[in-house]
C-alpha cells in the first residue's frame, strides 16, 4: 500500500493528524502508523508531499494578473521553473512531461478515479483537497498553497475535492509522457 511521506529537502508541516481526513474522520493512532511513513522518503510507492517556493506562486499570480491570463510564454517559463526546482530538490518529473494548470469551481467532489499523473500542485491562495484510496480507506488529503505530492509510479484512486473553498481550484498537473490519457479509465478531467 502507498504511504503518506514528505518528500527529503522539502519543510512542511507534518500535521498528519491535521492534515488528513480518513473515511471523514479524524485518523486515529493506528491509521497514522499505517498510512505515514516513519521518515521522509522519495521511495517510488509512496505519496511524496512537496512545497513550491513563494516566488514561483507569485509569477504565477503576477502572470495573471498582468495579462487576465497564463499566456504561453509565461506559462512555460513557470513550467520550466517549476520543473528546475523539483529537479533541483531531487524530485524532478520524467522527461517529457506535460504541465498544465487546471481550473474547478468551489464546492464540488468528484469520483476516485485510477489517476497516472506524475503530481499535482496548488496554486490557489487558499487550502485545497485530494481524496486517495489508501488500502481500504479514502482518505482525504489537505494541501495548503503551494504544496502538492508526487503520486506513486503506479498511480492510485484520486479526486480532487474542493468542498469547503470560497473561491476557484487552481491546481498544476503534472503528466507522465506515456500517454494522452490522465487516467486509466476514459472521462477523466485532469489531476486531484
Amino acid at each position: 500500500m502507498p504511504l503518506l511521506t514528505i518528500a527529503p529537502g522539502f519543510h512542511l508541516d507534518g500535521d498528519w493528524p491535521g492534515r488528513l481526513l480518513v473515511d471523514g474522520r479524524a485518523p486515529d493512532e493506528a491509521e497514522l502508523r499505517s498510512l505515514v511513513a516513519a521518515t521522509p522518503s522519495s521511495h517510488a510507492d509512496h505519496l511524496c508531499l512537496f512545497r513550491l517556493p513563494a516566488h514561483l506562486l507569485e509569477a504565477f499570480w503576477m502572470a495573471l494578473e498582468r495579462e487576465g491570463r497564463l499566456s504561453q510564454g509565461a506559462a512555460t517559463t513557470l513550467f520550466a521553473e517549476v520543473a528546475g526546482f523539483l529537479e533541483y530538490k531531487s524530485l524532478a518529473p520524467p522527461a517529457g512531461a506535460v504541465f498544465e494548470v487546471v481550473a474547478r469551481r468551489a464546492g464540488e467532489t468528484e469520483e476516485p478515479r485510477h489517476c497516472l499523473d506524475w503530481g499535482v500542485a496548488n496554486l490557489g491562495d487558499e487550502a485545497t483537497h485530494s481524496e486517495v484510496a489508501l488500502g481500504e480507506s479514502l482518505v482525504r488529503l489537505r494541501l495548503d498553497p503551494g504544496e502538492g505530492y508526487r503520486l506513486p509510479k503506479d498511480g492510485l484512486q484520486a479526486a480532487a475535492c474542493t468542498l469547503g473553498m470560497a473561491g476557484p481550484d487552481l491546481r498544476l498537473v503534472i503528466r507522465r509522457p506515456e500517454g494522452p490519457s490522465r487516467f486509466a479509465e476514459s472521462g477523466g478531467r485532469g489531476a486531484p
